[in-house]
């Protein structure tokens, strides 16, 4: 496991103040046997990733040995330096260099443990760990200073509440997460993924990654969950709250990390939630016209509307698995609050020679429409968002939400900008045009065998939103 670059030097863990020489401990460089050391469990809840060492890391210790002594109890119980115990481990090292450390209690032990771990690079999940023995810890102290005395239960809700704040300000501070309103909002997107949540869930592993803002997470989630609170009767991390950590009935002003933007670098899926929330009231009742894999619903409370989810396949429409054109749509006139539309809108699909054995054929096959009057290319485009309008202009009651995804294209050397031609289709039909969203894609777009350029290369699609 050698580099010829010099490895990167071994994490060196900074001591609390208790363990500091400022405050007059004097520590005693001890070694022990590798196989005399134990892990402490709590490392393992909170971390869980002992094992998962970088090669740089134990090249490090492998060249340069280890440095950094651990911290161990008198019973050789680690508190910290799990990953080097572990690299020694794997490295055959036999001695390894440790200050042992006598602590008062088993709370004692585990605040140090969290508090060794200050300095180094954590993911969203180890934070919130952090934050929960954190929080075992103060709730732990607090019966101890109580004890059995009964005058402390006078102005009890006044108490818990000023208990709360002061805790989430004291966690918020040493997880190293921002102030006390960005641990809340942490604490209610963590909570819901710990209830299986699928949204929620999915916001941890983004946030995990590095791909989102605790606020934006949040936004995700807190109107799937407005009314809870935590189990032991303090002020639900989704309720905002004044100073004094008592909930506000008032609306807090916006940040900037909690609006909703007209431009989204992301996927369909990360993006209609936001324009649902926006646009479409909770129990709305919705007709997904285009469904087909439901990619648009995979981070949306589904139970939070009335879906009905139809698809000219037949595989692909769970509401009716006969399968649904949308130019001819099974409900009353005005019958529903909202509409979705996403056709294929790439010209080239509705291209004639696709009929014969292309993988695409079902579009010109199912989509009957298309060709009456011998419609082709982004002719036949426009053709099924005017008559995917149409139709849904009748569907939807006066006030309506119409959501129309497209995307611009050249086709034949010519530009077509398709979302302003939707635009003054859907206005000429009687629809006012509400909002607008910009996706851009994730991924570079293809070359297709380009050779000369003469326009730019669409990496960027729409949600049009218009109201009936």
């Amino acid at each position: 496991m050698g580099s010829n670059s010099s490895p990167p030097k071994e994490e060196v863990t900074e001591l609390p103040d208790y363990l500091s020489v400022e405050s007059g401990y004097q520590p005693r460089v001890e070694t022990r046997h590798l196989e005399t050391l134990q892990p402490h469990p709590l490392n393992e809840r909170t971390y869980g990733d002992r094992t998962d060492l970088k090669e740089t890391f134990l090249d490090s210790i492998e060249n340069n040995g280890i440095h950094t002594p651990l911290i161990v109890t008198p019973t050789d119980l680690i508190i910290s330096g799990h990953r080097r115990w572990e690299a020694g481990k794997q490295l055959d090292l036999e001695i390894v260099p440790v200050i042992v450390q006598e602590f008062a209690d088993e709370l004692d032990q585990k605040e140090a443990l969290i508090d060794l771990n200050r300095q180094r690079d954590k993911t969203f999940s180890q934070k919130m760990r952090e934050s929960e023995v954190l929080h075992e810890i103060e709730a732990a102290r607090a019966r101890q200073r109580q004890g059995q005395r009964t005058d402390l239960r006078e102005n009890v809700p006044d108490s818990e509440v000023s208990e709360f704040a002061r805790t989430r300000d004291v966690v918020a501070e040493k997880i190293n997460i921002g102030s006390g309103k960005t641990y809340d909002y942490a604490r209610t997107v963590w909570e819901a993924a710990q209830d299986d949540d699928p949204v929620a869930v999915n916001q941890v592993n983004k946030l995990d990654r590095g791909d989102q803002s605790i606020s934006g997470a949040y936004k995700m989630v807190h109107q799937r969950h407005p009314s809870e609170s935590s189990d032991t009767g303090t002020p639900s991390a989704a309720t905002p709250t004044d100073k004094d950590g008592t909930s506000s009935d008032k609306g807090e002003i916006l940040s900037p990390d909690e609006l909703i933007l007209s431009a989204h670098i992301g996927t369909n899926e990360d993006l209609f939630p936001d324009i649902l929330d926006l646009h479409v009231e909770k129990g709305a009742v919705i007709a997904d016209v285009t469904f087909g894999k439901g990619v648009f619903w995979k981070q949306v409370d589904v139970d939070a509307y009335e879906l009905r989810a139809t698809d000219i396949q037949p595989e692909r429409s769970p509401s009716d698995n006969s399968g649904v054109n949308y130019h001819d749509l099974p409900y009353d006139d005005s019958e529903l609050d909202s509409v979705v539309f996403d056709p294929p809108y790439a010209s080239g699909l509705y291209n004639e020679d696709r009929r014969d054995g292309d993988e695409e054929a079902w579009i010109v096959e199912q989509y009957g429409t298309v060709f009456e009057g011998k419609r082709t290319g982004h002719d036949a485009v426009l053709h099924e968002y005017a008559g995917g309008a149409k139709e849904a202009k009748r569907v939807l009651r006066e006030g309506g939400t119409y959501i129309v995804k497209t995307m611009d294209e050249v086709a034949s050397g010519k530009q077509h900008l398709t979302h302003v031609e939707i635009i003054e289709i859907c206005e000429e039909l009687g629809f006012t045009t509400t909002d607008l969203f910009v996706l851009v894609g994730q991924t570079t777009p293809s070359s297709q065998g380009i050779v000369t350029q003469q326009h730019a290369r669409k990496n960027h699609s729409y949600f049009l939103v218009f109201t009936a």
